[in-house]
């Protein structure tokens, strides 16, 4: 799978980007929402976007409903410290992972996308 992978912290960032690489998945990283939607913008095709919920500027779910009106085949992932702020029922959003990430929540949530 490849995946686009967004945090503005720096070793959030590289070490999920590690174990998403890890797992055999291709990751291109960005550290700002709004660079992962020029990335987008700009044709690079991903299967999933990982962003980080609470970031300054662009926001995971600005992101989110972004990446679903502009891309609706790519699928939405947000790694969040507060995962109780995300609704079960949110059509915003395939995924959720709570901080910090474990190799096997990650294993989990991916194999739950079906890809």
């Amino acid at each position: 799978m490849k995946i686009l992978l967004i945090d503005d912290d720096p070793a959030v960032l590289e070490v999920i980007g590690l174990l998403l690489a890890s797992e055999g998945h291709a990751v291109v990283s960005a550290s700002r929402g709004e660079e992962g939607l020029e990335r987008l913008a700009a044709g690079e095709r991903v299967d999933l976007v990982l962003t980080d919920l609470t970031m300054p500027g662009v926001s995971g779910w600005d992101l989110a409903r972004t990446v679903r009106a502009r891309w609706p085949d790519v699928r939405v992932g947000f790694i969040t410290g507060t995962p109780e702020q995300v609704p079960a029922s949110s059509a915003s959003v395939d995924l959720v992972l709570g901080k910090p990430v474990t190799i096997e929540a990650l294993r989990q949530g991916l194999a739950r996308l079906g890809r």
